[in-house]
This record gives C-alpha cells, sequence and structure tokens, in this order.
C-alpha cells in the first residue's frame, strides 16, 4: 500500500481500499438512484467502449446485489 500510495475515489473523495476495508465502500455505490444515474451517465461518456462496458456490468452488478446496503436519498 505504501508503494502504490493513497488514491481517494473520483465520486466521494474517500479512499477506498477494497474487500478489506468494506466499511469504507463508497457512498454512491450505496444509492439506488446515484448508480442509476452513474448507468445514465455511461450513455454519453467519450472513454472507450470497453471501459464503457466494464463499467456498466459493475454498477449493474451492485444495483442487483440483494446484500447491498441501502441509504435512503
Amino acid at each position: 500500500m505504501k508503494l502504490a500510495g493513497v488514491q481517494n475515489c473520483g465520486l466521494c473523495g474517500i479512499p477506498h481500499f477494497g474487500a478489506a476495508f468494506a466499511h469504507t465502500k463508497c457512498p454512491h455505490l450505496l444509492s439506488d438512484i446515484k448508480i442509476r444515474l452513474m448507468l445514465d451517465a455511461l450513455t454519453i461518456s467519450t472513454e472507450s467502449r470497453e471501459e464503457i462496458d466494464l463499467a456498466r456490468q459493475v454498477l449493474i452488478k451492485e444495483l442487483a446485489n440483494p446484500q447491498r446496503p441501502r441509504r435512503l436519498p
């Protein structure tokens, strides 16, 4: 971790370190509304098709996860 340095989330600014630190999951991924807004934003993204498809898969998987804690808007 020291070699990689701290990488802050581009959405919320909080550093997320993966499964070992699941309690620091991005608050944007706890809201169904924000996930749906991100999915909508992918339609106008200028990123490569592969990146867009990967992001879409991750967001849909997160949205469909029944064990995901949900936050009210």
